[in-house]
């Protein structure tokens, strides 16, 4: 990530008190913010992220408070997380938590108490009291030159009934910062939300392992049809072009409903996102464990299960290797064929590149099968295909018409190679 220079600007103030930011004046909700500072161009690191809980995990305490988030998020950052998504955090309390996130080489996706409270009732909020306008100002006046500052998290779980003001602050986000998007995080609804609020990033929160679920059953819990959660993952992404779409990792467990998944279900459900063109983000959910035994990735001394840390660091490593690569790649209607139907492929094409994913979607078994790449997919001649794990060894096209792939991989393991054009 980039580092310019930046003024450290007070944690707290008052509406009714003109502040000084960034040479721009905020004086009030009836006072328009003069000399709005000039947003530069944001690049960030491809999103590798785990939800990040601040309030009943980190103390009130200042200085407690910092050291609870340098000792978590050095943790989060050497199990290979590039990106936190903070949640429950005060708003005095969130330039603290930027400083502490860019110390440790950590993008954040923070969120506002104000913005969100506009969207969930309007101006009639007591904690709002200004228009949406003034709301958004102030905020990216706060933190919208922070190097740390990676989206602006406007609102958890929307129901259609806030859709107008959700995507007002959406609107108005874009307008004063281009240089950070929005993020909603979705449950229900999400086509329908996407399109009304012009949602530029979709993420979709469903939870498919539930408690009692066979090994490897991943279900739609957010709505009756389709039952299966990567059918529902499928027909979402073809519904919602023009967006990027982040992939969620389950890695929570609540008792009677659902049931921490395994490393290799956890490599199930992201391969099964990756294949529903969920490419853009990936997002694991969460990071503390609660009064519950196991209800997330680590306890509150960084403890976690034998093996957990291993599987993760692993998830992690291939997320920011493959993730970059498919930026944008979007499911082909091309059929991937294969010899005998224990292994699922899925050309992804991207703006420039394009690639075959394979994996296995049994995970107690392993998948041997054979398949086969054709002459040609989306009209364009394949002459090679590459395992982007192995550059060096490449497979050329056998007699000029398929390139056949032998292939044995492990419960829930994928190979993803590149395919090249003459």
């Amino acid at each position: 990530m980039t580092t310019p220079t930046r003024r450290r600007i007070p944690q707290t103030h008052s509406l009714a008190v003109g502040i000084v930011v960034s040479g721009a004046i905020f004086a009030g909700c009836d006072a328009p913010v003069s000399d709005m500072p000039r947003v530069r161009q944001y690049v960030g690191e491809y999103p590798v992220a785990v939800w990040y809980y601040v309030k009943g995990y980190v103390p009130d305490d200042a200085i407690q408070a910092r050291e609870t988030m340098n000792g978590d998020f050095a943790h989060i950052r050497s199990l290979g997380f590039n990106t936190i998504v903070a949640d429950g955090i005060q708003d005095a309390r969130r330039v603290a938590l930027l400083d502490v996130a860019d110390a440790q080489s950590l993008q954040v996706v923070l969120p506002h108490e104000r913005t969100a409270a506009y969207v969930r009732n309007g101006r009639s909020d007591p904690i709002v009291r200004c228009g949406p306008e003034t709301v958004v100002q102030e905020n990216v006046l706060l933190v919208g030159d922070h190097p740390a500052l990676y989206m602006h998290y406007v609102y958890d779980a929307p129901s259609l009934d806030v859709a107008n003001r959700l995507a007002e602050m959406v609107e108005i986000y874009g307008r004063l910062d281009p240089a950070h998007s929005v993020f909603v995080a979705l449950s229900r609804d999400p086509v329908m939300l996407s399109h009304r609020a012009n949602l530029p990033v979709l993420l979709w929160d469903n939870f498919p392992i539930a408690e009692g679920a066979a090994p490897g059953e991943l279900l739609n819990r957010r709505y009756e049809t389709p039952v299966r959660h990567p059918e529902a993952l499928a027909d979402i992404r073809a519904r919602t072009p023009g967006r990027k779409h982040w992939a969620m990792v389950q890695a929570l467990a609540i008792p009677e409903r659902l049931r921490m998944p395994t490393a290799v279900e956890w490599d199930l459900i992201y391969l099964t996102a990756l294949a529903a063109g969920f490419v853009d983000g990936v997002v694991f959910y969460r990071y503390h464990t609660d009064q519950s035994p196991d209800s997330g990735l680590a306890d509150g001394n960084h403890g976690m299960p034998p093996g957990r840390a291993a599987a993760v660091r692993r998830m992690t490593k291939r997320a920011g290797t493959w993730g970059p690569m498919l930026v944008g790649a979007k499911p082909a209607k091309d059929v991937v064929q294969t010899e005998n139907g224990r292994l699922r492929g899925v050309f992804l094409i991207g703006p420039k590149r394009q690639f075959l994913l394979v994996f296995n979607p049994a995970v107690a078994t392993f998948g041997y099968d054979t398949v086969r790449v054709p002459a040609t997919v989306q009209g364009r001649r394949i002459v090679r295909a590459v395992n982007v794990s192995e550059p060096k060894r490449y497979l050329p096209v056998g007699g000029g018409a398929e390139i056949p792939i032998e292939l044995r991989l492990r419960p829930a393991e994928g190979d993803l190679f590149e395919l090249f054009s003459p």
